[in-house]
Formats: structure tokens, sequence, C-alpha cells
């Protein structure tokens, strides 16, 4: 199942956490275990019934700027809901 990606997508274990931060939206995905897959484009052949009321063909080449933050200490793994951590607050 794909999800939105407005500004991130992490994943974690009890030793390490994975942050891909996106300076605009993406679709993103876990289709294997400790992966994240990113869409970085959209091409739909027919209408998605979301109010462009037609498909979406017209891919531009677009300049995406994604950073990658690995940590490995200073953050907690004890609660499973997901909190935002001091690198993604601004």
């Amino acid at each position: 199942q794909v999800f939105p990606m407005p500004t991130l997508a992490s994943i974690e274990d009890e030793h390490q956490r994975l942050t891909i931060l996106s300076e605009h939206a993406q679709g993103t995905a876990s289709l294997e275990e400790g992966s994240i897959d990113v869409w970085l484009d959209r091409r739909l052949a027919q209408d998605d019934e979301r109010g462009l009321g037609q498909g979406v063909m017209d891919n531009v080449p677009t300049r995406t700027r994604l950073r990658v933050v690995l940590e490995t200490e200073g953050y907690q793994h004890a609660n499973p809901e997901f909190e935002i951590t001091s690198f993604c607050k601004l």
C-alpha cells in the first residue's frame, strides 16, 4: 500500500532510525521489511476522481532533493507510536 509523504518517511528498529526528508510531497511505501520506497513521479492513464477530470500524462523533469538522516544515538524506541525527532523540528 502506498502512503502520502508530505515531508518525511521513516523506519526504525531498536538500534537505529532512518528518515527521508523531502522538499515536496511524494508517495512512499515499504515493500520489503526494512526498506522505504519513494515514488518520485506519478502517471495515470485514467482519472483518479480527485478533481482533475483526466489522467496525468504530462510528466516533466523536476528537481527533487531528498535528505537522508540515520540516527544511531540519542533517540528512544520505547514507544511504538511515531514521534518527530529533533532533526525534523525546525
